[in-house]
């Protein structure tokens, strides 16, 4: 069986949907020998910045050469089986069986957090992709209800495929503590912190943290990096509330798991998600994770996790105390974590996604 990835996703996003693409095309290696498109992809690198209107338009240009253009070419040239692809995006012009990765449906659901034209031209294309699509994996089972629903697909042709756990996160081992000591002098984190892992869009919710951190005068590391006007603002609200916020940007997957393990607990407040990369992470790492109170992190977290109403501050703030003061409530939070965790595995994500393959191929 050759499969052709259209790999773009896994070089020019940072987030969990990059992470995702990269850890699932390393899993995948075990089963098959994929064909890439881009085919140098791991070498290249994207320059993330914030968006200009010139930088908007260089970005869909690039975008549509890689997803369409190349994508036909490389597949004229190596005649594989079957095309996949890991961005929202299939290539419109090939004609052999195809599957999608759709993660999420935020350019439905979230049409005001999208660049405006950018979301319209997504809006437009992806419906098209997804009836053409012999097969589509998401990353939920709330996603994969939803998507069949947006675009009247029967349920058997969407998949679940989980995202799973790099094996660098772990608890703590033999020298753990040298590295924290060197992540902290580094960036220079406080010696107890509230830790928040992610992008800083509005659905992220990322104010209500804030306002926790506030309540509890509790420090607050964040990573990442802004990219809209309302986003370069966060700093800005966190130091106008008085809250002892540190935004350290965007960390390298290799300190990461130290940066974990230095956190009381990890928060993810996000209104809207399609999965929660950091929830696992956390969760294997042995930090108790604090979750919002929508579908797909109940489904993600299970019973392993706290969960607020992310309207409410003060529930947040109260859990959150809880665990920062209480050594029970933490190591049950932890023990919790611990043995959700090990259910996710990119093995098992690969062999889903393998298993398909096999039945359209």
């Amino acid at each position: 069986m050759r499969v052709l990835i259209e790999a773009s996703e896994a070089y020019r996003n940072v987030t969990g949907i990059g992470k995702f693409s990269r850890s699932l095309i390393a899993a995948l290696g075990t089963h098959l020998d994929p064909i890439f498109s881009p085919t140098d992809y791991i070498q290249r690198h994207h320059d993330h910045r914030p968006r200009t209107p010139l930088s908007r338009v260089l970005h869909w240009s690039q975008h549509v050469w890689l997803t369409q253009a190349q994508v036909v070419w490389t597949a004229a040239r190596t005649r594989p089986n079957l095309v996949h692809s890991l961005s929202f995006f299939a290539p419109a012009l090939v004609r052999i069986p195809q599957t999608i990765t759709l993660f999420d449906l935020a350019y439905f659901d979230l049409p005001h957090a999208t660049d405006r034209y950018w979301g319209a031209y997504a809006r437009r294309m992806m419906p098209l992709f997804a009836q053409r699509a012999t097969a589509i994996f998401t990353t939920s089972d709330v996603m994969r209800r939803q998507i069949s629903d947006r675009f009247a697909i029967p349920t058997a042709r969407v998949h679940v495929v989980y995202g799973g756990v790099d094996a660098r996160f772990r608890t703590t081992v033999d020298g753990d503590a040298q590295v924290l000591r060197h992540l902290r002098r580094r960036y220079m984190l406080p010696e107890h912190y509230l830790l928040y892992v992610g992008a800083w869009g509005a659905h992220k919710n990322l104010d209500i943290l804030l306002e926790s951190a506030r309540l509890l005068n509790m420090p607050l590391v964040i990573t990442g990096r802004p990219f809209s006007a309302l986003e370069t603002s966060l700093p800005d609200r966190a130091r106008k509330w008085g809250v002892d916020a540190h935004f350290i940007g965007y960390v390298d997957d290799h300190e990461l798991p130290q940066i974990y393990h230095g956190a009381i607990a990890v928060v993810l407040p996000s209104r809207y998600e399609g999965f929660g990369m950091p929830v696992i992470e956390a969760m294997a790492c042995g930090v108790p994770i604090v979750i919002a109170d929508i579908p797909v992190l109940r489904e993600i977290a299970g019973d392993a996790a706290p969960a607020f109403s992310p309207d409410d501050p003060i529930a947040l703030a109260t859990i959150l105390r809880q665990i920062a003061t209480d050594p029970l409530i933490r190591a049950e939070w932890r023990a919790r974590g611990l043995a959700r965790a090990a259910q996710f595995t990119w093995e098992g994500a690969a062999e889903r996604i393998v298993t398909v393959w096999r039945t359209l191929v």
